[in-house]
């Protein structure tokens, strides 16, 4: 029966067998049980003696592959495989996944592995692999030379390289990736650009952010995502010593409840907002849960003020260690207002298409940004335990200088990515504004 050993911070952990195709069993090892660090997997898949088997496990090896089909079929292609079968794949990319599980040969540790080093890669090489996922975004991989064994979760293009403060580096065997490269989103012209510009507003915002630039790279530009799954440690004072990467485990949200990836938005049965908060009482120690409980609400009324319209399960997730559980730094977060209604829409149209905008959690029987009302915020804040005066004066404040934000952050990009696209954000972002100001001023 194929197995995999499945390793967590160096310590293997479990076995996973496939006993068909999409059907596994992972059993916890006696000695982690015991252990007095022992973690879960998963939160959908806790530590005990009796083997797991079924759905949700499935589901959780599945959210740790691509979303797209044709990335799973490439790979499959690529490492010889007949089929793109999960567990397979992970067999063969399972070494780097998102958080610190790693997957293995039996017997064979993968962080004792000869082939595991660090080979630089130049503006140039990473500039080819940009422009590959321009041209087709299942070009994850580069196929003049080995890039790793890392899997990305999630649907966009996109891909992996290190830097520890001394260049980029294209890991090899089992060595950690530290950035995610996002050249383009599927579906949104210049997406990048506008993620980038969302995603630090959002940090301007006060809220936990992942750290973000737009890398320039031999006249390829890109988003850059520092992966805060990731962990470097200064390795000493000493002359050309470099930081040692640590992997952080963590999990999705649709891993975390143990629904399908197809199961990732509310609407086809993904979690609510309420199952993430339930989720953080049961997991966040007592002194830890506002600060989690914070970071959620700030997410939902951001994604609501500037329409992130694909703020589902499988962007959010959750620190995992001995001691519960944190909501991690947010992700992924993007903007529709430059893509609503028709780019020559005047003031009237556009203020109903921001309206008719559905975002990806409802609040109280609504998905239409037009009708979740502020009364029903402050429900949210009061469910959460929050004080509702504070995040109501937080979203006020957000709210007021959110055209000033929008417009700081996109001046910062160089001179010819100053888009129309681009323009149409920062041009648009006023009359978003002004509907959030009204709905918390009723």
């Amino acid at each position: 029966m194929p197995s995999l050993d499945v390793y967590l911070y160096g310590a293997h952990v479990a076995a996973l067998e496939m006993l068909a195709p999409l059907q596994y069993r992972l059993t916890y090892n006696a000695a982690w049980l015991d252990d007095p660090n022992t973690m879960p997997v998963s939160l959908s898949l806790p530590v005990g003696a009796a083997p797991l088997t079924g759905a949700t496990l499935t589901s959780f090896l599945d959210n740790l592959l691509p979303d797209n089909a044709d990335v799973r079929e490439r790979w499959a292609v690529r490492a010889g495989l007949a089929t793109a079968e999960p567990f397979e794949l992970l067999r063969a990319y399972g070494t780097d996944v998102a958080g610190a599980i790693q997957f293995a040969d039996p017997g064979s540790d993968p962080n004792q592995s000869s082939t595991s080093t660090s080979e630089p890669i130049s503006d140039a090489e990473i500039a080819a692999r940009i422009r590959a996922i321009r041209e087709d975004d299942t070009s994850w991989q580069d196929p003049d030379r080995d890039t790793g064994y890392f899997s990305l979760g999630g649907a966009q293009g996109k891909f992996s390289l290190g830097n520890a403060g001394r260049g980029w580096y294209e890991p090899t065997g089992s060595h950690p990736t530290t950035h995610i490269f996002k050249p383009r989103v599927r579906g949104q012209k210049e997406g990048e650009l506008i993620e980038f510009i969302t995603m630090t507003v959002a940090r301007m915002a006060e809220i936990n952010t992942a750290t973000v630039e737009l890398g320039m790279f031999d006249g390829e530009h890109s988003l850059v995502v520092e992966r805060f799954d990731r962990l470097a440690i200064d390795a000493g004072a000493s002359p050309g010593a470099v930081p040692t990467i640590f992997r952080v485990h963590q999990e999705d949200l649709a891993q975390a409840t143990g629904v399908t990836r197809l199961q990732k938005y509310e609407n086809r049965g993904g979690p609510t907002y309420r199952d993430v908060l339930r989720l953080l009482d049961a997991h966040v120690p007592d002194e830890r849960k506002a600060a989690s409980k914070l970071t959620f609400v700030q997410a939902l009324v951001f994604s609501w003020m500037v329409l992130n319209t694909d703020a589902h399960s499988k962007n959010y997730s959750v620190f995992i260690g001995p001691d519960g559980v944190d909501l991690t730094p947010l992700y992924d977060v993007s903007s529709f207002i430059p893509y609503a209604g028709r780019a020559d829409d005047g003031r009237p149209r556009t203020d109903s298409a921001f309206r008719n905008t559905n975002l990806s959690m409802r609040i109280a029987a609504d998905y239409p940004a037009g009708q979740q009302s502020w009364f029903e915020w402050g429900a949210v804040a009061r469910e959460a335990g929050l004080s509702r005066v504070l995040v109501t004066d937080w979203a006020s404040a957000v709210a007021d200088s959110l055209p000033q934000l929008i417009a700081a952050a996109a001046s910062s990009l160089p001179s010819h990515l100053q888009t129309d696209i681009v323009a149409r954000f920062v041009e648009r972002t006023p009359i978003r504004a002004a509907q959030v100001v009204a709905a918390i001023a009723r």
